[in-house]
C-alpha cells in the first residue's frame, strides 16, 4: 500500500498546526502565561505508565470503550469534574458571603452568580490541555488524563493495547475479536462494521478537547518491502478558538499490501469536533468517516504450509481469487445542553442548597453501507442465488433523536446526579430481495420510542454508586430493557487506598434486523428468534500501589445467537454461561518494568462460545534515562500466549466470525524493540515475530483459522508532539 494515500490528510494536519502555532491561543488569559512554556498538565514526562491510562492514550486517537469507563480513582471525584469547580470546597465555605444574614432577595442575586461561576470550565486553572469524554445521554462529561509515557507506542495494533489478546485475520487494520467473551458485545448497529469496531471512530469513543495552546501529535509507523508494506498514520490537531470553543481534528490510516496474496486492506477514519463549553450552555458536536477497503482471500488453502515446511508466502495457495469488500460509514451528532442554577434560601438568609438543572438534547444521524464482490467464487461458497458475478449491496440509514432532563446538587447528600431522558430512533435497511422484480426497490423501516433513566451519588472518597436503567416502550424493539449499576468501595490502609468495584447488568435485548432477514447471492435467511437475556456480575480489586488490577465475572444467557460453521445464524435456547478472572499488572523496579494483561475463561459450551482457557498480553523492558529531561531508552519484549481453543474462522461475504473445530492457539508470540523518548519525538524500531522458526514445534501462528499472522520483519516508528 503506497503511502500516497496519507499525503492529504497528513499535508493538511501540518498546515493547519504550522499556522496556528504561530498565532496566540484565544483561550489564552493572563494566568496562562504565568505557566511554565514547557509544562503539560501536571509534568507530563515524568508520568508513570499504566494499562488504564494508555488505553486511554490521546497517542492511540482512538480511545477503547473501557477508557470511556470510569475508573475507581476517577470515581472519587464529581463525574462533571471538567464542568463543575470543586463542589467540596463550595460546600466548606465559611466565608462571611456565605453565613452573613442578609436579605433574601440580595443574597439570592450573590448566590446565583456563584453558581455561575461554578458551572464555567476554567482551563487556565486546572490544565493547559484538558481531555474528556462525553456521554450522550446526559451531556455529562469525564476527563480522561493526557498519557504521554512512552509504554505502548509501538503497539499499532489497537486491539492489543488493553486486552489478553484478539482473534484477527492477521494484519493491520482487518477484521477483529477479542479473546474476552465480554468485550465481543458489539456497539454498532450496523452488525457488519463490528469486526473493525477497534480501529473505527463512534460518538461514544472519541475525545474532546479544551486547550489553552495548541496541540498536535503525528505518528507513522511501516514495515516490510515497497510490495509487501504495512504502515499507518494517526495524526490529530487541537485548538481553541476562543476560552470556551475548541475544535478537534483527527485521521486515522493504516492497512497492508499484504504478504500473501489478495491481502491488501485499507482502512481510513475521520473526525472533525467542536465543542463549547460555557457558563450555562454546553454542546460537542461533529462528523465522523469510516471507511475500509479489502481484498478477501479467505485464507490459505493448506495450513500445513506453516506448520510443516518452510515456503515464501507469495507461493501459498489462497481460497479466493476475485473477492472484495467496501464498508463505509458517516456520522453527524450533536449533543447540547442549558444548565440552570436553582438556588435554595433558608429562613434565616443562609444557603440551604444549590441544585444545577439542566435541560439538553442530543441527535446523531448514520449511514451505513457495505458492498460485497466476487466472480464464479462456487468453491468456496455453498450456494448462488442470482448468478456467477456477486455484487452484494446492504446499507442502513438511521436517526436517534432524545430529549433529558438533569439534577445535580452542588452539595451531594443523598445523590450526585438524577437523569432522565426520552428518545426516538428511526432506522431503515436497504438490500435486495427477490420479490422485488416484482414490487420494486424499497427500504424497510424500523423504529423504537425508548425512554431511560439514570442515578449516581457518592461520599466522600470512600463510596460511589451509579445505576441506569433503559426500557423500550414501542415500535421495533419493544420489550427489550437493560438494568445495570456498580458501586465503588474505598479503604485507605495506604495512600492510594484499594478499591473495590462491584456490578451487575440484566439485559433483554431484540434480535439485529440482519439477523432476522437477510439475503446476498451466497447466503440467505428469515429468521424469528426470542429476545435474548443476560445476567452478568463482576468484581474487581486495584490496588495501585501494587499496580494491578484483578477482576472476575459470571455471565448466564439464554437464547444466545451465534454463527455456525455453515456462516448461518443459529439461537442456543438452553442456557449459556462464561466465567473469567483477569489481572492487569504493571510494576517498575529500579527501570526494570514488567507489565501483565491476562485473562482466565470457562465457557458452558465450546461448541457454541469458544474461548482459551487462559491468555496473557505481556511487555518486559528496561528502561534508561540517558540524558536527564531529554533522553530515555527503552529495550525489551512484547509477547502474547493463548492456551488451545477452537478457534473461528471469516467468513467474507457473511462479514462475521463463526465457529469452526479447527484448533487455533498454543503459539509463543513474540516482537523483540528498542525505544526512545527524546523531548516530544519517541522513535522505535521493533522486530516483529521475533521468535520464528526459534522454537522447536512453535509453528502454528495463526490469528484465525487459515490466516497465519505476518513473517518475522522490521517495523520502524515515530511519534511527534507539537504543543507550544
Amino acid at each position: 500500500m503506497s503511502t500516497l494515500r496519507h499525503v492529504i490528510p497528513l499535508f493538511f494536519l501540518t498546515t493547519i498546526a504550522t499556522v496556528v502555532a504561530a498565532q496566540p491561543s484565544g483561550a489564552a488569559g493572563p494566568d496562562s502565561a504565568q505557566q511554565p512554556r514547557d509544562s503539560l498538565a501536571a509534568s507530563p514526562d515524568s508520568a508513570q505508565p499504566s494499562p488504564d491510562s494508555v488505553a486511554a492514550s490521546p497517542d492511540s486517537l482512538q480511545p477503547s470503550p473501557d477508557s470511556v469507563a470510569a475508573s475507581p480513582d476517577s470515581l472519587q471525584q464529581p463525574r462533571d469534574s471538567v464542568a463543575l469547580a470543586d463542589t467540596a470546597a463550595f460546600a466548606a465555605d465559611t466565608s462571611p458571603l456565605a453565613i452573613q444574614p442578609v436579605k433574601k432577595k440580595e443574597r439570592r442575586l450573590e448566590l446565583t452568580k456563584m453558581a455561575d461561576e461554578e458551572v464555567q470550565i476554567d482551563t487556565t486553572r486546572k490544565s493547559r490541555i484538558l481531555r474528556y469524554v462525553v456521554n450522550h445521554n446526559t451531556n455529562e462529561v469525564q476527563r480522561v488524563e493526557l498519557d504521554t509515557s512512552v509504554t505502548y507506542y509501538r503497539t499499532d495494533y489497537p486491539f492489543l493495547r488493553n486486552s489478553a489478546g484478539a482473534i484477527f485475520l492477521g494484519t493491520l487494520g482487518s477484521p477483529s475479536m477479542p479473546y474476552s467473551y465480554v468485550g465481543r458485545e458489539g456497539k454498532s448497529e450496523f452488525i457488519f462494521m463490528q469486526p473493525y469496531e477497534a480501529y473505527f471512530f463512534t460518538p461514544d469513543n472519541i475525545s474532546f478537547y479544551n486547550t489553552t495552546t495548541p496541540y498536535t501529535l503525528l505518528y507513522y509507523d511501516w514495515a516490510g518491502s515497497k510490495s509487501q508494506m504495512e504502515d499507518q498514520l494517526r495524526a490529530m490537531h487541537a485548538q481553541s478558538i476562543t476560552h470556551e470553543l475548541n475544535f478537534e481534528l483527527v485521521y486515522n490510516g493504516m492497512g497492508t499490501k499484504g504478504i500473501y496474496s489478495r491481502q491488501r486492506i485499507d482502512n481510513r477514519s475521520f473526525n472533525a469536533g467542536l465543542s463549547y463549553m460555557g457558563k450555562y450552555y454546553k454542546a460537542s458536536l461533529g462528523y465522523l468517516f469510516n471507511e475500509v477497503e479489502a481484498q478477501e482471500n479467505g485464507g490459505i488453502t493448506d495450513d500445513r504450509m506453516i506448520t510443516d515446511t518452510i515456503i515464501d508466502p507469495q507461493y501459498h495457495e489462497v481460497r479466493l481469487q476475485t473477492a472484495k469488500n467496501h464498508l463505509r460509514n458517516h456520522t453527524f451528532f450533536l449533543t447540547h445542553s442549558v444548565d440552570i442554577p436553582i438556588v435554595y434560601i433558608g429562613n434565616d438568609s443562609v444557603i440551604s442548597n444549590i441544585l444545577i438543572g439542566r435541560i439538553g438534547h442530543s441527535l446523531e444521524h448514520s449511514t451505513f453501507s457495505k458492498i460485497y464482490s466476487d466472480n464464479n467464487e462456487d468453491e468456496y461458497y455453498p450456494n448462488r442465488f442470482l448468478g456467477a458475478v456477486t455484487r452484494d449491496s446492504l446499507g442502513m440509514r438511521s436517526f436517534d433523536n432524545r430529549f433529558f432532563a438533569q439534577l445535580r446538587p452542588l452539595r451531594p447528600y443523598i445523590f450526585e446526579s438524577l437523569s432522565a431522558g426520552l428518545g426516538y430512533k428511526s432506522m431503515q435497511t436497504f438490500m435486495f430481495a427477490p420479490a422485488m422484480y416484482l414490487q420494486g426497490t424499497s427500504a424497510e423501516d424500523f423504529s423504537t420510542l425508548y425512554a431511560y433513566a439514570s442515578m449516581s451519588a457518592w461520599y466522600k472518597k470512600y463510596f460511589r454508586w451509579n445505576a441506569y436503567a433503559q426500557n423500550n416502550l414501542a415500535g421495533y424493539q419493544r420489550g427489550a430493557f437493560e438494568l445495570k449499576g456498580d458501586m465503588t468501595l474505598s479503604v485507605y490502609p495506604i495512600k492510594s487506598g484499594l478499591h473495590l468495584q462491584l456490578g451487575a447488568l440484566l439485559a433483554g435485548r431484540e434480535q439485529d434486523v440482519f439477523i432476522d432477514r437477510y439475503f446476498t447471492n451466497h447466503y440467505s435467511w428469515d429468521n424469528s428468534f426470542d429476545q435474548n437475556t443476560e445476567l452478568r456480575v463482576e468484581a474487581k480489586l486495584r490496588v495501585p500501589a501494587l499496580g494491578c488490577e484483578v477482576g472476575v465475572s459470571q455471565s448466564v444467557q439464554n437464547n444466545f445467537v451465534y454463527f455456525g460453521s455453515d456462516a448461518l445464524p443459529y439461537q442456543h435456547a438452553d442456557a449459556l454461561s462464561v466465567s473469567a478472572l483477569s489481572l492487569s499488572q504493571s510494576l517498575d523496579f529500579r527501570g526494570i518494568n514488567i507489565h501483565h494483561r491476562a485473562l482466565m475463561q470457562l465457557s458452558s459450551n465450546e461448541q457454541i462460545v469458544s474461548v482459551p482457557l487462559f491468555a496473557v498480553n505481556a511487555t518486559y523492558y528496561y528502561e534508561r534515562v540517558l540524558v536527564k529531561n531529554v533522553l530515555t531508552a527503552q529495550l525489551g519484549i512484547d509477547w502474547q500466549y493463548c492456551t488451545p481453543f477452537n478457534g473461528y474462522e471469516y467468513n467474507p461475504s457473511v462479514g462475521m466470525f463463526h465457529t469452526s473445530q479447527v484448533k487455533q492457539g498454543g503459539y509463543l508470540w513474540a516482537d523483540a524493540f528498542i525505544a526512545f523518548h527524546w523531548k516530544r519525538t519517541t522513535p522505535f524500531i521493533k522486530w516483529e515475530h521475533a521468535v520464528q522458526g526459534l522454537i522447536e514445534g512453535n509453528t502454528s501462528y495463526f490469528s484465525a483459522v487459515h490466516y497465519p499472522r505476518n513473517e518475522r520483519v522490521f517495523k520502524f516508528g515515530l511519534s511527534w508532539k507539537f504543543f507550544d
